[in-house]
């Protein structure tokens, strides 16, 4: 909301929010199948990379 407003200026960056788990759900049956496979290998490796990004920043804003 106050990202819009022109006259806000970040003057810190707070940190990461506190870890969350993040659950994929899908029926037994359909778990195996190709596509709900592809979606949920696709979805562990973005997660994964946007948890380290999050990571390598914090760090670099604790040097």
């Amino acid at each position: 909301m106050a990202a819009s407003d022109d006259d806000l200026v970040y003057r810190f960056r707070p940190g990461m929010p506190p870890a969350a788990e993040i659950w994929l759900m899908t029926h037994e049956r359909l778990r195996y199948t190709p596509r709900v496979r592809a979606v949920m290998d696709v979805a562990k490796v973005l997660l994964s990379q946007h948890a380290a990004e999050g990571l390598r920043r914090q760090r670099k804003e604790l040097v």
